[in-house]
């Protein structure tokens, strides 16, 4: 599989040589959302329409990741009603075509997408924005997008990052050694939360590593593989964005790492230090995520039905 998947990556990348670079800029759309709504699509030439709509003394998020999911509305109403402001999505949905080779095609731009976020970035520094104050959501591929222009832009310039399942190590050779080199430096705090070993990566390489459910992966049995596997991966894949939404208003409590291990009968492997909770206040996985905590590998269970979380 990872030389099928190194072909198709040298397959694509030449492709873009040979043919022409793409024009990132043009085909990669910000779209702006007030109280919900879009509002108007943001880009390198209308610092005045942002300004204007988006004012820098406001609260400004940015989602990256493809906004062709039916969580997406909900995400965004759930960043309007914490922070208020404007939710900016980068949508570079025109590189990811339908099927199974979607993100093998979608890997080999990543240093195209990443300049144009990058550039996102420092156009916001540039006109104003005060990006110790920005919140940065990555999901899947946009998690390593979101990691890796962070760290770019300038050591823990940002406020915040927090990336959802990070895309699978099927597809991140060779692409994304500076997310997971430099994601203690990517953002002043940083959180990778882990739902899924179909989909989401096996690697631990954030400051605070949330591992849900079954040690960052889900239960199921055999035959929901056998049957529908690019369903069911993509299902708990996306598990991870719909828990998300519900921690905006829900505790998912963290938990010490013998009780996820007692609860599912397995021992979870661990790449860095595990973090160690106070006996209170509770602490909770998501948007509320307390980051005065250690750095480390935190627990919280998850189930796969609404509303996620295990009372």
């Amino acid at each position: 599989m990872k030389v099928q998947t190194v072909i198709l990556l040298t397959i694509v990348q030449f492709s873009i040589f040979a043919f022409g670079q793409e024009n990132y800029e043009k085909t990669i759309k910000f779209h702006v959302h007030k109280q919900g709504k879009e509002t108007f699509k943001s880009n390198f030439c209308n610092n005045c329409t942002l300004k204007k709509e988006c004012p820098p003394s406001e609260n400004l998020t940015l989602i990256v990741t493809d906004p062709n999911y039916d969580f997406a509305q909900d995400l965004i109403n759930a960043f309007h009603t914490a922070r208020g402001g404007c939710v900016m999505w980068m949508d570079f949905s025109i590189y990811k075509p339908p099927g199974k080779l979607a993100y093998g095609e979608l890997f080999a731009h990543y240093e195209g997408i990443n300049a144009v976020l990058l550039r996102k970035l420092k156009q916001l520094e540039e006109i104003g924005y005060d990006l110790a104050n920005l919140f940065v959501y990555g999901y899947s591929f946009g998690s390593y997008q979101a990691i890796t222009a962070g760290y770019r832009l300038g050591s823990k310039k940002i406020g915040r990052i927090d990336a959802c399942d990070p895309s699978s190590d099927t597809w991140i050779a060779n692409t994304t050694p500076v997310a997971f080199q430099h994601a203690f430096d990517a953002a002043v705090n940083v959180q990778c939360i882990h739902t899924s070993k179909l989909s989401g990566t096996t690697k631990r390489f954030c400051p605070k590593s949330i591992n849900m459910g079954k040690c960052g992966d889900q239960p199921y049995n055999p035959m929901e593989l056998l049957v529908n596997w690019d369903g069911l991966a993509q299902e708990l894949h996306d598990l991870c964005c719909k828990a998300y939404i519900a921690s905006f208003t829900n505790d998912f409590k963290l938990v010490q790492k013998t009780q996820i291990e007692s609860k599912y009968g397995q021992t979870c492997s661990t790449q860095q230090p595990v973090g160690t909770l106070p006996s209170s206040p509770t602490y909770t996985m998501g948007y509320r995520f307390d980051f005065s905590l250690p750095d480390g590998e935190y627990y919280a269970d998850l189930t796969r039905s609404s509303p996620y979380y295990v009372a």
